[in-house]
């Protein structure tokens, strides 16, 4: 329980417990709804409404907040664009990406798999990334010829980001599977751009050699957003990278035909590497820890637009 009101909040040992029964819960509601739902855009659009209600929380809002617009943006159509759906294959999006920047800044394909006879231990590399190119989140690294999972790689083949989850620019990709290097040796910053309106708005940052769950957010100027978190803060801001003005310039050229997109890179001192485009952050995962914070992020995200 959260709210301030709260004047018997649960013991710490009982807070794991009602974790993982919500979230049992929320997994049975949401399998429910994909089963009962039929895969028109009617049904798509019901289970997005549903899951944002579940995910926030609380009903969307006709407001410019983010992830009411991110909503707005899911359900209108817009995400079965042909330039949302091609930037959504992994390996269609570095075609892209050459097209408007130019080769050599997106992370080297070593080969695609489309078949699951493909995939045998000789198959891969003794250190690379693999991953579906229309999946998103499941990833398996291989470093000095580990055994590999290949059941669970093959199963990439018949896995579908749309059924799980409805996100639509999924819905008619090629499932294949991308094989790739691991770059800067595993050193490096991830970035994740938010644009909006061909602009450089927000970046989220995980530094370089801290664990997943620790996040930046800085506004374009490069100044630390006092957003919260769970995890705390770097003691020390991550520094401005060198290459951040090249980077930039590169975003806002890929951005440029969306209304709204996230640029993912990775980056090395003033080295760095698009790894992908994102259309909807986190599938509308993200919840703020209060409305205020929500408000924050989208004034710096939409500017004048913001309401």
């Amino acid at each position: 329980m959260t709210e301030a009101t709260d004047t018997h909040p649960p013991k710490k040992t009982d807070a794991p417990r009602a974790a993982r029964f919500k979230a049992a819960l929320r997994g049975a509601v949401e399998s429910l709804l994909r089963w009962v739902l039929p895969r028109t855009v009617i049904g798509d659009r019901i289970y997005n409404y549903v899951d944002f209600i579940i995910k926030q929380r609380r009903l969307p809002r006709r407001r410019m907040l983010f992830n009411d617009y991110l909503l707005r943006m899911e359900v209108s159509g817009e995400m079965l664009s042909l330039p949302r759906q091609l930037v959504s294959d992994k390996e269609l999006c570095k075609a892209y990406v050459d097209y408007k920047i130019g080769p050599g800044r997106t992370i080297p394909t070593i080969k695609v798999i489309r078949s699951a006879d493909e995939v045998t231990e000789d198959a891969f590399p003794d250190s690379c990334v693999i991953k579906g190119t229309h999946l998103n989140g499941m990833v398996i690294i291989r470093r000095k010829g580990e055994p590999l999972p290949l059941d669970e790689i093959r199963a990439f083949l018949d896995s579908s980001l749309y059924r799980r989850t409805r996100e639509q620019n999924y819905k008619y990709l090629e499932p294949k599977i991308i094989v790739e290097p691991i770059v800067f040796g595993g050193d490096m910053m991830e970035m994740k751009v938010h644009c909006y309106r061909g602009q450089v708005r927000v970046f989220s940052v995980h530094p370089s050699g801290t664990n997943a769950g620790t996040l930046e957010r800085f506004d374009r100027s490069w100044t630390r957003m006092p957003l919260k978190q769970r995890k705390p803060f770097p003691p020390i801001s991550t520094p401005r990278p060198p290459c951040l003005d090249a980077f930039i310039e590169a975003a806002e050229q890929l951005s440029s035909d969306f209304e709204y997109i996230r640029v993912d890179a990775y980056v090395s001192g003033d080295e760095w590497l698009i790894g992908e485009l994102t259309n909807c952050h986190m599938n509308i995962g993200w919840r703020p820890a209060d409305m205020e914070q929500e408000r924050l992020f989208s004034r710096e995200l939409f500017g004048s637009d913001a309401s």
